[in-house]
């Protein structure tokens, strides 16, 4: 099973939102393969998944890319791969964790000093204080 974690991690990767790329691996779960428009949707998104099918499946690309057309790659190839771009070692290998924040501070804010709210705050007058 592909982990949520692991759509966090590449959904942090390659800057979309986790919702778009968990909409694809479930539409692959349901079909039970990957077709050429999941990986097309999913290479225009950023994700090298030739490479990593073929990793998993221990072909190169050319023949992953023969397989796909076939309907040769099953999910649970697809979840190889996948896990594989999630793992120690991975491309995506805990993304999630030092992504950044979706609503950071302003520059404004961030460059106030503590307790100064407002850049009104930050006088030259309000430094002396």
């Amino acid at each position: 099973m592909i982990s949520e974690n692991s759509i966090a991690e590449i959904s942090a990767g390659i800057g979309v939102d986790p919702t778009q790329l968990d909409t694809i691996v479930e539409t692959i779960k349901a079909k039970g393969a990957i077709t050429p428009l999941e990986v097309q949707q999913l290479t225009s998104m950023g994700v090298p998944i030739y490479g990593a099918i073929a990793s998993a499946k221990g072909i190169n690309r050319k023949e992953a890319g023969e397989a796909i057309k076939a309907g040769k790659v099953t999910f649970d190839d697809f979840e190889s791969a996948i896990e594989s771009l999630t793992s120690e070692g991975g491309l995506f290998y805990k993304l999630s964790a030092t992504s950044p924040d979706p609503d950071p501070p302003t520059t404004t804010e961030a460059n106030l000093p503590k307790g100064k709210k407002e850049p009104e705050d930050f006088t030259d007058e309000n430094r002396k204080k």
